[in-house]
């Protein structure tokens, strides 16, 4: 397969885990997957002391079998979501896993963007352009304090990346 860059973007949180696997495992590409998070994180929390139904079978399908269940112990929906991206990192064998979340007019995770890839210069560029995604809100919510605390911090690993080699121009 030709280099690819695929976005999955789910009517629902229905994405088959073997199949991205699949996707990765065909050379260079990357997956962006639109994990709808609130939902899929209710589902979990309605299902995970059932032992068959039809909900029971989507997770299993989404996250490879039965390991989803241990996502419910995490305190925070936070906690939560970090941990069923790291599931779907191993399930998918991808290298990495770079995500940001999305959140709703509460402060609450919505849902999460994820990046899939085995690729160091895939993964560098995601992280890039989540940091202008959360420089962007802090820009538009006119938060000042973020928006220089991140500037630096942004400048301090720029300067980093240099001193490493790890950027050319």
């Amino acid at each position: 397969m030709p280099s690819a860059f695929v976005f999955v973007d789910p009517y629902s949180f229905k994405v088959p885990g073997h199949i991205v696997r699949q996707l990765l495992s065909a050379g260079r590409v990357e997956v962006f997957i639109n994990v709808i998070w609130r939902e899929l994180d209710m589902a979990i929390a309605q299902t995970r002391e059932k032992q068959d139904g039809g909900m029971v079978e989507m997770l299993n399908l989404v996250f490879g079998g039965e390991e989803w269940r241990a996502i419910g112990n995490e305190p925070s929906i936070d906690a939560r979501a970090d941990h069923a991206v790291d599931l779907l990192r191993n399930l998918y064998g991808a290298r990495w896993a770079t995500s940001i979340r999305m959140l709703g007019h509460n402060g609450i995770t919505r849902y999460v963007l994820a990046h899939f890839t085995n690729h160091e210069a895939g993964r560098d560029l995601m992280k890039d352009c989540m940091w202008q995604c959360v420089l962007m809100a802090a820009i538009m919510r006119g938060d000042r304090t973020t928006q220089s605390k991140q500037c630096s911090s942004r400048q301090s690993q720029i300067s980093q990346h240099w001193r490493d080699g790890l950027m050319t121009s």
